[in-house]
């Protein structure tokens, strides 16, 4: 028994679903980039609500806040499912 090689014509599906899958690659980096641009914002604006004396008790909720969002964003970021796909 030979093995067949499969032709794209046999499956015109593929290209679909090649796109889709760069699409979906697309918007996992567009959010993880959005969590990290987030993350920095709320750490800033946290030392600066706490250093300027503004609101120290709301800055130090912030930076805090900020830095469980980057341990949560790291966490997401490494164990994403689509990491076996990018090597």
């Amino acid at each position: 028994m030979k093995a067949q090689a499969i032709s794209g014509t046999q499956f015109p599906v593929d290209p679909v679903i090649g796109q889709f899958i760069q699409y979906m690659i697309l918007a996992w980096v567009i959010i993880l980039f959005v969590g990290n641009l987030m993350t920095a914002s709320f750490i800033a604006m946290g030392v600066i609500y706490w250093l300027t004396g503004w609101n120290p008790s709301r800055g130090k909720q912030m930076v805090v806040g900020g830095i469980v969002l980057f341990i949560a964003m790291q966490w997401i970021a490494f164990t994403t499912p689509l990491l076996p796909f990018l090597f």
